[in-house]
This record gives structure tokens, sequence and C-alpha cells, in this order.
């Protein structure tokens, strides 16, 4: 119930972020509080700061705390011309992960004295983002476009695919693995180990791209399980997060479409990078997701602008 409450404010809030971009962490502040989250009372931070990425409540069992949406003018009110930058305060710690002795690594919130403070265990992430979906098929095109670009080159999609990064290789790496790609039996663990299902608006559709895709909605979503597959079978290649933020043009501007047995397949040249990305819809749910999304080689281009 408390997760479900949290991602729905976490919906509402998102949505309002013209009017009150700035978010205050709340703990009650009584005898039940607990130290760690009493630590964060009064923190402001945008919206999209990475803070939210790892303390946004509730950040443990039975947690109270809550978060306050502020304006402009109530910034000022507290005599600040703008919110405070965490990211001089956010470090990655170790804990302990279960009673045989391993470890795990967090994100913990380091305070003046020198403590740092974290979540409880399974906490660590954003639970809001588990429910969160803007509809962008409210929005003319254009605005649509300009928010998957934002998200796509925000604070949140950055430290989750960052921390998916380090995971997935950590896994790889490990003496069970020996660095090998790791095989379609072994990824199945590994996803379901690692996926929260959270996804993220990579795009949205042209007017003409919906009609040939013939889809009611125009939104594309890109999901952490798909980035889970992704880093896996990219194996040295030089394709990052940077590509990633070119998924919205790709996506809303792409310079061919060509429909095969998996679904759409979108090519665009980015900065002289000849980029594919593939959508698939899901006709029950209504929704378009991004399936994969790859550098494609010169032989590859020149037949599908063949077709």
């Amino acid at each position: 119930m408390l997760t479900a409450y949290s991602a729905a404010r976490y919906q509402r809030m998102r949505d309002n972020v013209d009017n009150r971009p700035y978010w205050q962490y709340s703990a009650v502040g009584d005898e039940r509080t607990r130290p760690a989250h009493l630590a964060l009372n009064g923190k402001i931070y945008r919206y999209d700061d990475p803070f939210w990425a790892t303390f946004y409540p509730p950040n443990g069992f039975n947690c109270r705390c809550s978060v306050i949406a502020l304006a402009e003018r109530d910034l000022q009110r507290r005599g600040m011309d703008k919110p405070d930058d965490s990211s001089e305060f956010l470090v990655e710690v170790e804990r302990p992960a279960d009673k045989a002795g391993n470890r795990e690594k967090t994100i913990g919130f380091k305070l003046p004295d020198g403590t740092v403070r974290v979540t409880d265990k399974g906490f660590d992430y954003n639970v809001g983002r588990l429910n969160y979906k803007p509809n962008l098929d409210l929005y003319p095109e254009k605005l649509a476009h300009q928010f998957a670009k934002v998200e796509m080159r925000g604070s949140e999609f950055a430290h989750d695919f960052n921390l998916l990064a380090k995971q997935v290789t950590e896994i790889k790496q490990s003496s069970s693995h020996e660095g090998k790609k790791l095989t379609a039996e072994q990824m199945l663990q590994v996803r379901d180990g690692l996926t929260k299902n959270f996804k993220f608006a990579a795009g949205v559709l042209s007017v003409q791209s919906k009609n040939l895709l013939q889809s009611k909605t125009g939104t594309v979503w890109l999901s952490d399980d798909t980035l889970i597959k992704q880093f896996n079978s990219r194996d040295g290649q030089e394709f990052g997060i940077d590509d990633y933020a070119s998924l919205p043009d790709i996506i809303n501007s792409p310079d061919k479409i060509v429909e095969d047995k998996l679904g759409y397949q979108f090519y665009k040249d980015v900065n002289g990078k000849k980029l594919l990305a593939v959508l698939k819809a899901l006709s029950k749910e209504s929704e378009i997701f991004v399936q994969s999304f790859r550098l494609v080689s010169d032989k590859q281009w020149r037949k599908a602008f063949k077709e």
C-alpha cells in the first residue's frame, strides 16, 4: 500500500514539475523516525536531481517520510536563490548483503560530519518510477518530443543506466562467468535479479509514423529489462549513454522505417553514426517499446535504404 501511494504521488508530482520543480524531503521527526531518515529532513533538490533516484521515499519498511513539491516563490520565501545540489554528497558504499558475509554496493548520502546515511536494504531505488507513466499523447507532438529528450538526458536515466551497466559487468566478470557473454539461460536469472520494471519515455512518434504503425498511441517506452539485455549483447562496441540521448530524434524523425517480422526498424544517421532502433507494439497493452537499439553496418544501412 505504501509503495503504491508513493508511486501515485510521484506521478502527480512529475506531472506538475512545470509549476513546482523543487522537491523537499520531509521526515515526521518524532521518536519513531529513523536517524538516517531524519538526517535528510528539509533537503531541497530539483525533481531531476540524482538524489531522488535513490532516496525518494519510502526508504525502508513502514517509512513515513514524504516529499513536498515547491514553487520558485517557495524557495524565495526560504531565502534560497536556487535548490541544493546533491552531487557532492552522494557516495558509493558497501554494506552486508546477506548472512553469508557477502557485500553489496549502494548509494549513500554523506553528511557534513562524515557519516553516511543509506536506505534500508531493498529500498535504494525510486519506487515511484514503477508506475510512472506520463501520458505524452495529451500534449502537442513538439512538446512531447522535448519531454522525451529531457527524459533521456536526465539524471534518473543516467543513474539507472550506469548502475545497471555496472551490475551486469560485475556479474560477467565474476569467477563463474570469466568475463564471457552470458547465455540466454544465464540472462534470465540476471534479468530476474536486476529488473525493477522501470521504464523511460524514449520518444514520441510523428503523426506519419503513428499512421504507418496503425497505433493509437505515440509514446515509445524503453524498459530497464531491455537495457540489461543490451549491456550483455554489446560487448566491445563504442556505444554508450550519449547514444541513448539520440533516441527521441530517431523515433520522432527517422531517415527510414522498415517493417519486418520483429517490429519496425527506425534508421537515422546521427552525426555520422548509423543507428537503428527496433520498436515493437504490444497490442494488448496498447504500448510501444524499444526492443533493441544499436549501430548498424554500412552493408545493412545500404540494404535498408534500397527497400
